[in-house]
C-alpha cells in the first residue's frame, strides 16, 4: 500500500483525468471542509524511487504479482484506470484493471473480496464527518473493509 501511495501523481491524474476544474485530494476530506488537511501526510506521491525501493524490499526475488484494479466500465473509471497502470508500472506494479457494468460492480465491491478499487461519493455536507463517517470500521458503506480502533477515535473525535 505504501508503494502504491507513493507511486500516485495526484496532481497529474487529477488533470489527465479531469482537466484543470479539479483538485487532487489531499486527504479524505476535501479542501474547503473545515479539518481538511493542508498537505497530504503520510506516503504521498509522487516518490516512485521511494516506491520502487519499496518494492524491491517486499519483493527480493523478482516483481510482485499483479494488484487486481475493480472498477466500474464508466469512461471516468477507465481514464483514472490508465493513469494509474501507468504510474504504477513505473514504480515495479503492475496493475490489473477490471471494469465491470455498474450492477456488478457495485455487488462485487459488497462481497468485500477486492484488492484495489475505484469509488466515490460525494458528501452531503461541510462537516468532516459527511466524508470520514463512511470509513469507519462499522459502517455498512466501508467497502475497503478498512478497520482500525485508531482511526475509528480519530474519525469519532473529528
Amino acid at each position: 500500500r505504501q508503494a502504491i501511495s507513493l507511486a500516485i501523481d495526484r496532481a497529474t491524474l487529477t488533470e489527465a483525468v479531469f482537466g484543470p476544474t479539479a483538485q487532487p485530494l489531499r486527504g479524505l476530506v476535501p479542501a474547503g471542509v473545515a479539518g481538511a488537511a493542508g498537505e497530504c501526510v503520510g506516503f504521498c506521491g509522487p516518490d516512485v524511487e521511494r516506491a520502487r525501493q519499496i518494492v524491491a524490499q517486499a519483493f527480493p526475488e523478482g516483481p510482485p504479482p499483479p494488484v487486481t484494479l475493480l472498477t466500474d466500465d464508466s469512461a471516468t473509471h477507465r481514464a483514472v484506470a490508465g493513469v494509474l497502470s501507468e504510474q504504477l508500472g513505473a514504480a515495479g506494479v503492475e496493475l490489473a484493471p477490471s471494469s465491470l457494468d455498474p450492477t456488478t460492480y457495485e455487488a462485487t465491491l459488497a462481497t468485500r473480496q477486492h484488492q484495489l478499487f475505484l469509488y466515490s461519493t460525494l458528501g452531503v455536507g461541510l462537516t468532516p464527518a459527511s466524508h470520514l463517517l463512511a470509513w469507519q470500521s462499522s459502517s455498512p458503506d466501508n467497502l475497503a473493509a478498512y478497520g482500525q480502533g485508531l482511526v475509528d477515535a480519530a474519525i469519532a473525535a473529528a
